[in-house]
């Protein structure tokens, strides 16, 4: 039940030549690595949430629609969601193993990135500029795919679902044996 303080300052190791400039470029450097990981998790979170969804609306409308314009419908969402999932990480990694036989993919990359620049007392070299251009200007690519079929793709398969007059909750009937 007792506490105490007392004030000290934190300072780099003078056998260290890194100034606080120096420092101050790999933390936004490191922190914009960190932004950008973050957006593709959360793509990657928000993909298989919809994918769910369109799987399970797919199911529930399948004794309603004849021609299965819904089902084929969330069949092609979903195929468009796994291309941009699997271009920001690896699905197939499963045991320890599979990362020798499966390349890996951009959020890999990003925090193999990260680790390398955070792991010295310096701040980030120019080629780890360039890897991080190429590596966010693929990211993006792929987030404005995902952007696109959630937003119009998503918004028309919804219109479909909306014309089809699919009800919220169908009770299955009981089959006969």
């Amino acid at each position: 039940g007792h506490s105490q303080t007392q004030p000290f300052e934190v300072r780099h190791d003078p056998r260290v030549a890194t100034t606080q400039a120096d420092y101050q470029k790999k933390y936004d450097f490191l922190l914009q690595i960190h932004n950008q990981l973050s957006a593709a998790h959360d793509a990657i979170t928000r993909i298989r949430d919809v994918r769910e969804q369109l799987k399970t609306v797919a199911e529930r409308a399948a004794p309603l629609d004849a021609d299965s314009s819904i089902a084929r419908a969330a069949r092609k969402l979903s195929e468009k969601l796994t291309a941009v999932e699997e271009a920001l990480y690896q699905t197939r990694n499963k045991s320890s193993q599979d990362p020798l036989n499966y390349p890996i993919r951009l959020n890999n990359k990003l925090a193999t990135l990260a680790d390398v620049a955070e792991g010295v007392d310096a701040p980030p070299t120019d080629q780890c500029y360039d890897v991080f251009a190429d590596l966010n200007g693929k990211l993006e690519a792929e987030l404005e795919k995902y952007t696109h079929v959630v937003g119009a793709e998503l918004s028309d398969f919804n219109q479909l679902v909306r014309d089809k007059q699919v009800p919220a909750v169908i009770v299955k009937e009981k089959k006969e044996k």
